[in-house]
């Protein structure tokens, strides 16, 4: 009989807490597997328009990310001196719902977004030469290496639909990820945001954890933002949202 794990959701950004970071090591074991290929899925939830909902790689020249642009999941691949970037345009994902996302890539062959466990916007990519991809560290919600080097042209692939080059964000200037993240794995292991829940054992171990809120917690926008006006009567609605 299949046994299906649920682990406690985790809440980024309540209230725009100004850090709201998860941190894992990427340890030995799975350096080399990371090497050769990389898969890194989670649902979310959230009604942000732009952010940096995951990003994994090290402090130098190579990292993957997952990304939220005007709404809709765009994704990142660095590979030393390239930069390739890929954005799902025909729908939102920043609607509320929860929805199941995640980042794919095939050691030089393929770079691809993944919504509801299908392949999205796949780019196929070019020999990189000597240039091996390299990870010491997963992060959710933002709070990147602050030498994380952005030089290098961005390298598009025909799903983007984006006028020019300078209105893709920087990585550096992208806001923390606000909403709710929940089973997250990347290669098939778990990674465990509140070990207290669980059993279940990861090779990826947490390194640190800041301003996170255990289970999906909405915003009090009827106290923090007043929206209501003329005497209206406001109820916050999950999440976070009014009426």
């Amino acid at each position: 009989m299949l046994v299906f794990t649920e682990f406690i959701p985790a809440t980024f950004s309540k209230d725009n807490t100004a850090d709201s970071t998860v941190v894992f090591h990427v340890p030995s074991s799975q350096t080399s597997k990371i090497r050769s290929s990389v898969k890194v899925t989670l649902f979310i939830r959230t009604r942000q328009l732009t952010g940096l909902i995951v990003y994994l790689g090290n402090d130098e020249s190579t990292f993957l990310t997952l990304e939220l642009n005007n709404g809709r999941l765009a994704g990142r691949l660095r590979l030393c001196d390239s930069t390739y970037y890929i954005l799902y345009n025909s729908s939102v994902i920043n609607d509320g719902q929860q929805h199941l996302v995640g980042v794919e890539f095939h050691a030089h062959q393929t770079f691809q977004l993944l919504r509801d466990g299908n392949p999205l916007s796949p780019q196929t990519l070019p020999p990189s030469g000597s240039c091996a991809f390299d990870a010491s560290q997963l992060i959710f919600g933002g709070g990147i290496p602050a030498a994380l080097r952005q030089s290098g042209r961005v390298r598009r692939n025909t799903d983007v639909v984006i006028a020019d080059e300078s209105t893709i964000p920087k990585l550096s200037q992208l806001n923390k990820f606000k909403g709710t993240i929940q089973d997250a794995e990347i290669n098939d292991n778990k990674l465990i945001f509140f070990s207290s829940n669980t059993t279940v054992q990861s090779d990826f171990n947490l390194t640190s954890s800041t301003g996170v809120v255990a289970n999906e917690v909405t915003d009090d926008i009827c106290t923090n933002q007043s929206p209501c006006l003329h005497n209206g009567t406001c109820t916050n609605v999950f999440y976070n949202d009014f009426r």
